[in-house]
């Protein structure tokens, strides 16, 4: 099957975001950033709280705001740093023609600039489907991103990854409602 399509900064971004998503040293260097800034504002709470009187409820108040924004502020920090980073590294290759051809035992892509990828579907590590895109995780920790939009039969290239992944034991999972 030979898709053709372009990629622009938000399908380098989904990309990026999801698998963040799913890496554990990130979620773990995210809770752990959480329960240092915690452990910030009980230090600080507890040295200045008995001057204070009254005033303890505002920094109390204050501290809770912190923590409830802080998840947010996260995530809006990871994604500024991987936009950050598309444009830094990925600019030359946005808006691209690209082609990729797939069948059972292999994947073929090229683009513009005669860049050729020959990959063996066996060293695939993961396929995932999400809402706009298919993402495959290759096992040297690199990723190959497909916009749904580009696939003229989804349905059809959807069997195909489920048969490559059967024959290869790589996961499909189809996480449809993912968001970052």
């Amino acid at each position: 099957m030979t898709i053709e399509f372009q990629l622009d900064e938000k399908d380098y971004l989904t990309n990026f975001l999801f698998f963040a998503s799913k890496d554990k040293s990130i979620k773990q260097k995210r809770i752990r950033s959480f329960f240092i800034i915690l452990i910030i504002c009980l230090v600080f709470f507890f040295l200045y709280s008995p001057d204070l009187g009254q005033s303890k409820f505002y920094l109390i108040g204050f501290y809770l705001l912190i923590l409830i924004s802080f998840p947010f502020y996260s995530k809006w920090q990871y994604k500024r740093n991987y936009q950050k980073l598309i444009k830094n590294k990925f600019q030359n290759k946005l808006n691209q023609n690209l082609t990729l051809d797939i069948d059972v035992q292999k994947i073929f892509m090229n683009d513009e600039d005669q860049t050729e990828v020959k990959l063996m579907t066996n060293q695939l590590y993961q396929i995932h489907e999400i809402a706009h895109h298919f993402l495959f995780k290759i096992k040297s920790g690199e990723s190959i991103v497909v916009p749904k939009n580009a696939i003229k039969n989804i349905s059809e290239f959807e069997s195909l990854l489920k048969k490559i992944a059967k024959i290869n034991q790589i996961d499909f999972t189809k996480e449809l409602n993912w968001k970052w």
